[in-house]
C-alpha cells in the first residue's frame, strides 16, 4: 500500500476485513495494508477516525475468524494504542472488544499458534491499562484465564510477560487484589519468578505484581509463607552480585519486607518506638515527625545560575510540644561541670525520671507571653508544673563526660574509597537483610561470607541464635566488670562475647543496640527530644570489642535520603589506649561504609500508614504507595586492629617502620589495651557544652583577659542553662564613649546542636580574635566582636541533632520567637535589633555544619540592584557576595562556587535572612562546614581527605582575616573584590527594564511569577545602616538602651 492513505481507502479496506464471506487471504491481504498505514502518526488518525478501529473489534468478536487475520489486526490495535490509548481504550470498553480478547485469549490457550496468543495478550494488556478496562477483565473472567494462560506456558517468557502485565494493570485497584489471590494468583506468579530467576526483565514483572498484592494486608499474609520467602531470598542470592540490578534488588526486598511485616505486624512501628527519646518515652507528648529536612528543601540558585544544594541550616519546623519536664529550669553556674560518667545513684535518679514522665501527661508550652518581656530566667508562672518535673531535666541531661583528647593526626585522612562500587554494595547489604528476615536464628551450614577469622576458626555471618538487645538507654545494665562481656543469647558460640554499649553522657546518642549477628550489631538512635525525626547523630562507647574481629555496625533509622557517608566520609573512633599510646584521640575509621533506604517503616503516630510528614525524598521517589516513608541505614565496619595499626605522629616516628618487632608488639599492644579500656564512636568530633564552658574558663584566667575579653550571660535556655555571651574588644584605655562608637560584628554557632563542626570553627574565631598578632589588636581596636557559641545548650546535652528541648527547630522561628520557647533566639534577636536601632550593627554570621555537601561555602540574601540608587544605577548588587570572595581567597578549603544568595520562601524564617530583611544588613550570613571536608583531591594532588579538628580551627581564624580585609577603612581589598565581582556576573536587564539577577529572572517573584514587593528595609551600605547625625545617633542609643534593660544580663 501506499504512504498516502485517504479515507476512502481506508473505509474499503475495513469492508473488507469485516467480511467474514471473503476468503481467508483477501482479508489478511487488507489486514496487512491497514498495518502498513498504521506506521505513520497521519495513518493512524484516518485509521481511527475512518472505520478502521471499528473494523479490527468486528473482526476480533467475530466466531471462528482466521488465526492469521487476528494476529494482524493485533498488531494493527497495537500500533493505534500506541498512538492514541485512551481513544482505544474507550473504544475496547463500548465495543465489547475486552471480552473479544479475552474469549479469543481462552479459545487459542492451548492452541499451537504461538505467535498469535502472544499478540493476543500483548493487545488485552494494551488495553486493560485503564481502571474501568482492569473491571471488565475482571467481570468477563480474564483473570483465571491469564492466570492459566500462564501455568500453561510457564518456560515461554514471550508469554508471561503479557500475562504478567495484565494481572498488574488488574491489581493496580486495590478492590480486585483479592480476586487474584483468590484465583491463586500468587502461587502461580512466584512459579513465573522461580522457573525464568535469572531473567531480570520477568523478575521485575513478577516482583511489580507481587508488591501490588502486598499492599493488602490481608492479601499479603494469606501468601507471607515460607516458600514465597525462600523464592524471594533465591532471587536477590541471584542477581545479588550485580550492582547493576540494584532497582530490581530494592523491589524484592521490599515485597519481602511486606510479607515479614504480615507475619509481624508489630515490628511495623518497632523501629520508631524505639527512636523515641529516654527524656520523652513512656508517655511525653511529642510534636509530629518533621517532614522535610535541610537538605531536602527545593534548591538554591547558585551565584553562577547553577542549582545547589539547599542549606542544613534551612530545616522545617519541630513539633511544639514537650513533656511536663521541659518546663523545669535548672540554673547552671558559668564554669565547667565535673567530668565524668553519672554514677549508680544518678542511674536511679534517671529510671525515677523515666516514671514520673510515664505517670505525667504532659504539659505543652504555648506562647502565651511571647516577647512581651524578655526574662530569660523566668519558666512561667505554672509553678506546680515545675515542682512535678523538678527532677527530669537534672536526670536526664547528662554534664560531663570521658576526658577525651583533640589532637587528631597529623597526616590527612583520607576519605573512603572501595574497590566496589555503592550500587553493589547497597546490593550486598540488601541480600543481608534479606537473609535475616529468611532465616531470623541463623542459617547453619551455610556461610554466605566469612567474616572474620580468629584462632584459624573462620565465623560464620549466621550464627544459630536469635537476635539479642544489648542495650537500651532507658533501661542500661550495670557496668561490667573488668574482663567481662555483655550477656549472650543461649546457644550462640563464644568465640566473640556480645559487645556493652552506653550513651549515658553528655551528647550521647544510641537509644538500642540489637545483636543480629555474631559480629554484627543492628543501632537506633534517639530522636530529638519532643519530636519523631532527626535521627542523625551518634555518639556512643563500645566495650568487649577484641582484637582479630571485624564488627559491623548498622544504624538503621537514618532519616535522611542522602547523606555524606554514601561519598566517602567515614565514622570516628576514639580509643583511651591508643591515645595514650599515640598522642592522637579521634581517627577516621571504618570500611564497607555503605548508605542506603531499608524497609522500615516510618509510622505515623500511633501506627498505620506511613506519616504524611515524612521526608520529601522518600515521598517522591516514587508514584506508588509502596515507596512511601522508609528510613535508611548507614552500614560500616570496624576493627581495633586498623586502629591500632595506623601511623602514630611525627613525635612517635622514632619507631620501627617495617611493621616488625616492637611496632607490631606495639600495635598488638594498643588493640589489646582499647578492648580493655573500651572505644568511642561518634558522627563528627565532639564539642560539648561542658567543654565550652571550661574553654570560656580558661580563656577568662589568661593575663591578657581583662583588657581583651568580658564573658557575661545572655539568657538562660529552656532547660536552665546559662548562654555565655563573649564580648571580645580593645577595652584597655577606652572609654565607655569610645566603645559605643564601634561598630558590632555578631558570630553565633549551635543553633543545630549536632553541627559540632560549627563549634570548632568557633573555636578558632575566638582563638584569633584574642591573639597577639597585628591583624587581632587592629580588629579589637576598631570593632566590638559578640559571640555566641552555642544558641543551644539543651540540645547540646541531650545529644540532639537539630532541635532544641521544646521540641522546635531554633533556625525556623527568627521571625517570632517565643520568649519561652526560643529565649536563646529572642534574646539575640534582641541584642540585634538594639544594635541596629544605634546604626552599630556592621556584621551577621550563623555557623553550621552541613551533611550531605562537601566543602564550605556562605549562604547569603541577594541585594536586589538598585536598591536605595538613582534610577538606571546598579549600585547596591553583589555587594554580599564581596565577604564569602575574600574568604576563599585565604582558605583553599572555602568554595565561592558553592554559596548561594537566593532566598526561597521555605526559609524566610532562618537566621541569616531575618537579621538581612529585618534590620538592613547586606552582611548577613550562614556559614557551613561540611561533615567530611573538602570536594576533590588537594592543589598539591593529595587525595580527598576529611576536615580535622585543626582544618575546622583554620577556616574560624580565615574567617578573622577575611573580616579584617572585609572592614579596613582602606577598604581597597573589599573594592577589589567587588570590581572582580562586577566583570565576573555582569547585570542583565530584562523586557520591562527590570534589573535581574545573573540568570535572568527578576529577584522579587511570587510562586505565580509575578512581582511582588520586597519586604520593607531599613536603608544601608554594604556595610551596614547608613549613619546619621550624632544628636539622632545619642536619641538612637537611649532607646537601644532601654529596650536592652528588659533583658537583665547577669
Amino acid at each position: 500500500m501506499s504512504k498516502s492513505v485517504d479515507k476512502g481507502t481506508v473505509k474499503e479496506l475495513a469492508g473488507t476485513l469485516q467480511n467474514a464471506a471473503l476468503l481467508p487471504g483477501v482479508r489478511v491481504a487488507a489486514a496487512e495494508s491497514l498495518l502498513a498505514a498504521s506506521k505513520s502518526e497521519q495513518g493512524c488518525a484516518i485509521l481511527c477516525s475512518a472505520g478502521g478501529l471499528h473494523a479490527i473489534f468486528v473482526t476480533l468478536k467475530e466466531a471462528g475468524a482466521p488465526a492469521d487475520v487476528l494476529r494482524v489486526c493485533c498488531k494493527v490495535l497495537c500500533a493505534l494504542y500506541k498512538f492514541d490509548g485512551k481513544l482505544v481504550a474507550v473504544v475496547a470498553r463500548l465495543q465489547g472488544g475486552i471480552k473479544a480478547l479475552v474469549d479469543a485469549v481462552r479459545d487459542h490457550m492451548h492452541g499451537a499458534d504461538m505467535r498469535l496468543l502472544q499478540w493476543l495478550l500483548c493487545a488485552l494488556s494494551d488495553v486493560s491499562h485503564t481502571a474501568p478496562n482492569a473491571t471488565a477483565v475482571v467481570d468477563t473472567l480474564g483473570v483465571p484465564i491469564a492466570l492459566a494462560t500462564l501455568l500453561a506456558h510457564l518456560r515461554v517468557a514471550q508469554i508471561l510477560l503479557p500475562c504478567l502485565y495484565i494481572l498488574i494493570n488488574v491489581t493496580r485497584l486495590a478492590a480486585h487484589v483479592p480476586a487474584v489471590v483468590q484465583e491463586g494468583g500468587v502461587p502461580a506468579v512466584l512459579a513465573a519468578v522461580l522457573a525464568h530467576v535469572e531473567s531480570a526483565l520477568l523478575v521485575r514483572t513478577g516482583l511489580l505484581l507481587l508488591r501490588a498484592i502486598s499492599l493488602d494486608g490481608s492479601s499479603a499474609l494469606s501468601f507471607a509463607v515460607d516458600g514465597a520467602f525462600r523464592i524471594l531470598l533465591a532471587v536477590m542470592h541471584t542477581h545479588g552480585a550485580n550492582g547493576e540490578q540494584l532497582d530490581l534488588l530494592r523491589l524484592a526486598s521490599n515485597v519481602l519486607w511486606r510479607l515479614y511485616l504480615a507475619r509481624h505486624p508489630s515490628m511495623g512501628a518497632l523501629v520508631e518506638a524505639w527512636a523515641q527519646h529516654p527524656l520523652q518515652a513512656g508517655g511525653a507528648a511529642g510534636g509530629p515527625l518533621d517532614g522535610v529536612d535541610d537538605d531536602e528543601q527545593p534548591v538554591d540558585e547558585g551565584i553562577g545560575g547553577e542549582n545547589s544544594s539547599s542549606a542544613d541550616d534551612d530545616d522545617g519546623g519541630g513539633g511544639a510540644s514537650v513533656s511536663a519536664g521541659a518546663g523545669a529550669r535548672r540554673r547552671a553556674p558559668l564554669r565547667a561541670a565535673s567530668v565524668g560518667a553519672p554514677d549508680e545513684a544518678a542511674l536511679a535518679v534517671v529510671h525515677a525520671a523515666h516514671r514520673a514522665v510515664a505517670d505525667d501527661d504532659g504539659v505543652e508550652l504555648t506562647d502565651g507571653e511571647d516577647n512581651d518581656e524578655l526574662d530569660g530566667g523566668a519558666a512561667g508562672s505554672a509553678g506546680a508544673t515545675a515542682a512535678r518535673a523538678e527532677a527530669l531535666p537534672r536526670a536526664t541531661m547528662f554534664r560531663g563526660g570521658p576526658a577525651l583528647l583533640d589532637a587528631t593526626s597529623a597526616e590527612p585522612e583520607p576519605t573512603h574509597h572501595s574497590t566496589a562500587t555503592m550500587a553493589d554494595s547497597v546490593a550486598l547489604c540488601l541480600v543481608r537483610d534479606a537473609e535475616r528476615l529468611v532465616h531470623p536464628t541463623g542459617a547453619p551450614g551455610r556461610q554466605l561470607v566469612v567474616s572474620s577469622t580468629a584462632g584459624g576458626c573462620a565465623l560464620p555471618d549466621y550464627v544459630p541464635h536469635a537476635p539479642l538487645i544489648v542495650y537500651d538507654a532507658l533501661s542500661p545494665p550495670p557496668p561490667l566488670a573488668a574482663g567481662s562481656h555483655a550477656p549472650t543469647a543461649p546457644g550462640a558460640p563464644t568465640l566473640a562475647p556480645a559487645l556493652s554499649f552506653s550513651s549515658a553522657f553528655e551528647s550521647g546518642n544510641l537509644r538500642r543496640a540489637i545483636r543480629i549477628r555474631e559480629l554484627e550489631y543492628d543501632l537506633v538512635l534517639a530522636c530529638d527530644v519532643n519530636t519523631r525525626g532527626h535521627t542523625q547523630w551518634f555518639f556512643f562507647r563500645v566495650d568487649g570489642m577484641l582484637p582479630g574481629f571485624t564488627y559491623k555496625f548498622n544504624v538503621i533509622n537514618m532519616l535522611k535520603a542522602d547523606s555524606l557517608f554514601a561519598h566517602g566520609m567515614r565514622p570516628l573512633l576514639y580509643s583511651a589506649a591508643a591515645a595514650r599510646e599515640t598522642g592522637v584521640g579521634w581517627r577516621r575509621c571504618g570500611h564497607s561504609i555503605c548508605y542506603y533506604q531499608n524497609e522500615y517503616p516510618v509510622r505515623a503516630p500511633g501506627g498505620g500508614e506511613p506519616a504524611a510528614s515524612a521526608p520529601a525524598a522518600r515521598r517522591k521517589r516514587g508514584k506508588d504507595k509502596a515507596d512511601a516513608a522508609t528510613y535508611f541505614t548507614l552500614s560500616f565496619s570496624v576493627s581495633l586492629d586498623a586502629v591500632a595499626a595506623q601511623p602514630p605522629p611525627p613525635r612517635c616516628a622514632h619507631r620501627a617502620a617495617d611493621g616488625t618487632g616492637a611496632d607490631a608488639d606495639a600495635a598488638g599492644n594498643a588493640a589489646r589495651a582499647a578492648a580493655a579500656d573500651g572505644v568511642y564512636i561518634c558522627q563528627c568530633y565532639p564539642y560539648t557544652y561542658t567543654k565550652l564552658l571550661a574553654r570560656i574558663d580558661a580563656l577568662q584566667r589568661l593575663p591578657s583577659a581583662a583588657s581583651r575579653l568580658r564573658v557575661s550571660s545572655l539568657c538562660s535556655s529552656v532547660g536552665g542553662h546559662d548562654v555565655p555571651l563573649l564580648t571580645i574588644t580593645d577595652f584597655a584605655g577606652a572609654s565607655e564613649a569610645e566603645l559605643r562608637e564601634r561598630k558590632v560584628v555578631v558570630v553565633t554557632a549551635r543553633v543545630h546542636p549536632g553541627e559540632t563542626n560549627a563549634s570548632w570553627m568557633m573555636h578558632g574565631v575566638i582563638d584569633e580574635l584574642l591573639a597577639d598578632s597585628a591583624e587581632a589588636r587592629e580588629l579589637r581596636s576598631a570593632l566590638v566582636f559578640q559571640v555566641v557559641p552555642c544558641l543551644n545548650p539543651d540540645g547540646v546535652i541531650l545529644g540532639n541533632y537539630r532541635c532544641s528541648l521544646s521540641g522546635d527547630d531554633l533556625n525556623r522561628n527568627w521571625a517570632e520567637p517565643s520568649a519561652r520557647k526560643h529565649p536563646t533566639i529572642a534574646h539575640v534577636k534582641a541584642l540585634l535589633r538594639g544594635l541596629a536601632e544605634e546604626e552599630r550593627l556592621l556584621f551577621f554570621c550563623d555557623f553550621h555544619g552541613h551533611s550531605r555537601k562537601k566543602s564550605t561555602f556562605m549562604y547569603g540574601v541577594e541585594t536586589p540592584a538598585g536598591k536605595g540608587a538613582p534610577p538606571g544605577s546598579h549600585a547596591g548588587r553583589l555587594h554580599e557576595r564581596v565577604f564569602p570572595l575574600l574568604l576563599s581567597r585565604l582558605s583553599a578549603s572555602f568554595s565561592f562556587a558553592s554559596c548561594s544568595f537566593k532566598v526561597l520562601r521555605s526559609k524566610e524564617t532562618t537566621g541569616r535572612v531575618v537579621v538581612a530583611r529585618s534590620f538592613g544588613l547586606v552582611p548577613s550570613y550562614t556559614l557551613e562546614a561540611s561533615f567530611c571536608g573538602p570536594d576533590g583531591p588537594g592543589a598539591d594532588g593529595t587525595p580527598e581527605a576529611h576536615y580535622t579538628i585543626p582544618d575546622l580551627q583554620k577556616l574560624g581564624k580565615a574567617f578573622v582575616h577575611a573580616l579584617r580585609d572585609f572592614t579596613h577603612p582602606s577598604r581597597t581589598e573589599y573594592m577589589g573584590a567587588l570590581a572582580e565581582l562586577e566583570a565576573m556576573l555582569p547585570p542583565k536587564e530584562n523586557a520591562g527594564g527590570e534589573v535581574s539577577d545573573e540568570d535572568g529572572e527578576p529577584t522579587e517573584r511570587d510562586e505565580a511569577g509575578a512581582r511582588r514587593s520586597a519586604p520593607a528595609r531599613r536603608k544601608s551600605t554594604p556595610l551596614g545602616p547608613t549613619s546619621a547625625t550624632p544628636a539622632a545617633r545619642g536619641k538612637k542609643r537611649e532607646e537601644g538602651k532601654k529596650r536592652r534593660a528588659s533583658l537583665k544580663p547577669k
